[in-house]
């Protein structure tokens, strides 16, 4: 979704980090969660079983979704406070980060 507000951090991000697909155990985690909790987005159930499979930590702005990879004991790291170190490391000023968090939590409520 940044990329469609025109922010172009995103691309900044996965030239920085590896990207992983689930691999076929992950694949099976994800669908006996998803049969289990619904109430969570495809994405996010995706995500965790990647990250729980890796031991990576798992990112979101959903707080049923953190709360839900907490469960399955999967660390993780709230999206705004990525965005705050954005602005802490100087990367963005403190209104950039605020825009940006507009524009994601509008973005999110019109899906």
């Amino acid at each position: 979704m940044p990329m469609e507000l025109e922010y172009a951090f995103p691309l900044e991000i996965f030239e920085a980090i590896k990207v992983l697909y689930a691999n076929e155990g992950e694949n099976k985690a994800y669908q006996d969660i998803l049969l289990a909790n619904r109430s969570i987005g495809k994405g996010e159930l995706g995500a965790i079983c990647v990250c729980k499979s890796n031991g990576f930590f798992f990112s979101s702005m959903d707080a049923a979704a953190l709360r839900f990879a907490l469960s399955l004991q999967v660390d993780i790291l709230d999206m705004h406070a990525i965005l705050r170190a954005f602005w802490m490391s100087g990367m963005k000023t403190k209104d950039e980060v605020k825009e940006i968090i507009r524009d994601l939590d509008e973005k999110i409520s019109h899906q």
